[in-house]
């Protein structure tokens, strides 16, 4: 056998010492994580990076009301912002181009596509101010976050809209985009989308005080507040009690007044945008609030398909939002009170993972069944919990 030439031996050692230099596509992991949640990130990461479109968005193909992108891609932007892996930038920046692009001037993204418009402009704008912080954003995304933070502060349910203080959705979000008719005729505002948005307006700047104190009201309407319940100042989802997105339903008080039974998610995103608005709460009631999250039922997930006629469909058909907004938490409450609560949770997330890298929920009451979202909320979740990890 002749030996190589020279030229093409130098070559291929070049070749060699350049895939050697360049590791795993997805490599970049952070010290004393385990290789069980490395693997998880890593192979969740790169199916979600293979689905993302050639005009840089994330499209659904379970639901044909996401198709547009919208919510989907918001979503993912805002995982990938948090994201210690480098290797998704481009991504990042394709789909920050994508959504960017479709923000009118006035800040909104369009109603008539169907998609979940006010949650993907908090998402978006969640996403830019977290790319401001690592690297100077064109000016033309400046442009946009500024856009957005003004819309988003404008669709707030205050006087300035057309409530009044004694109306039960004063000082939150809901989903309709103006112009508004009558106020009383928009559905109601909710507990998920304020968070969002809170999380949105404080992460591109400082709230508003006025904004903030009505956000404060409004909260105050979504939480349990008669002394003797057994879930003292736990949230619900809206500030009307027998609104059916109430998932555990209302009961009467002792006065015999409706008041919306609280549950898990909704009472872990009323601890959060509580921190988020700055309410002034007490060391006490804040503590009285996270006992009764954690006396309150978790979702379950439904790993098989023959368990479906067991699950409950209000509750465990958002195992990833709620798993997702309890690591969140994490950020806020001492570890020796959260970590034993999340460790279980991150260990039955990893053991869920499809074999090609994605997520998703056999129960689709709450769109979870649909990969995109649920892969993308599995990985803010381990996101967060490597965060935790890492931490001194």
């Amino acid at each position: 056998m002749e030996p190589l030439p020279r030229h093409l031996l130098s070559t291929l050692l070049l070749l060699l010492l350049a895939l050697l230099q360049a590791g795993p596509v997805l490599a970049d992991n952070p010290p004393n994580e385990p290789s069980s949640l490395t693997s998880a990130r890593e192979r969740g990461l790169e199916w979600l990076l293979h689905r993302q479109a050639e005009d840089g968005g994330w499209h659904s193909e379970t639901y044909g009301a996401f198709s547009p992108g919208w919510g989907t891609t918001g979503l993912i932007l805002e995982t990938l912002a948090i994201s210690p892996n480098k290797h998704a930038a481009t991504a990042r920046q394709r789909g920050l181009q994508f959504l960017a692009s479709q923000v009118d001037p006035q800040g909104f993204l369009p109603a008539e596509k169907g998609d979940s418009s006010v949650y993907a402009m908090a998402s978006l704008l969640i996403a830019l101010a977290h790319e401001e912080q690592t690297s100077q954003l064109p000016d033309s995304q400046q442009v946009v976050a500024k856009r957005l933070r003004t819309a988003l502060l404008q669709l707030q349910r205050t006087e300035a809209g057309g409530w009044t203080r004694n109306d039960r959705n004063y000082g939150g979000w809901g989903g309709e985009l103006p112009p508004y008719h009558v106020p009383g005729t928009v559905s109601p505002a909710n507990l998920s989308l304020t968070r969002y948005v809170l999380k949105a307006i404080t992460s591109s700047g400082k709230i508003p005080d006025s904004s903030r104190a009505a956000a404060g009201i409004f909260l105050q309407r979504c939480q349990d507040r008669e002394a003797r319940s057994a879930t003292l100042h736990g949230f619900v989802f809206s500030p009307f009690a027998e609104d059916p997105l109430n998932k555990a339903g209302y009961r009467l008080t002792s006065a015999g007044h409706s008041q919306g039974i609280p549950y898990f998610s909704a009472t872990c995103d009323g601890l959060l945008a509580q921190q988020l608005c700055q309410s002034a709460i007490s060391g006490e009631e804040r503590a009285q609030t996270w006992r009764s999250l954690q006396s309150l039922p978790k979702p379950r997930l439904i790993k098989l398909a023959k368990d479906r006629e067991q699950a409950d469909v209000a509750f465990d058909g958002l195992w990833f939002y709620a798993t997702a907004a309890f690591a969140e938490l994490g950020e806020q409450q001492p570890a020796t009170e959260w970590q034993p609560h999340m460790a279980p949770l991150i260990d039955e997330l990893i053991a869920a993972q499809q074999p090609d890298g994605h997520w998703q929920n056999l129960i689709g009451s709450m769109k979870e069944d649909d990969p995109l979202i649920a892969t993308a909320l599995a990985l803010k979740t381990l996101t967060h919990w490597q965060h935790h990890l890492s931490a001194p």
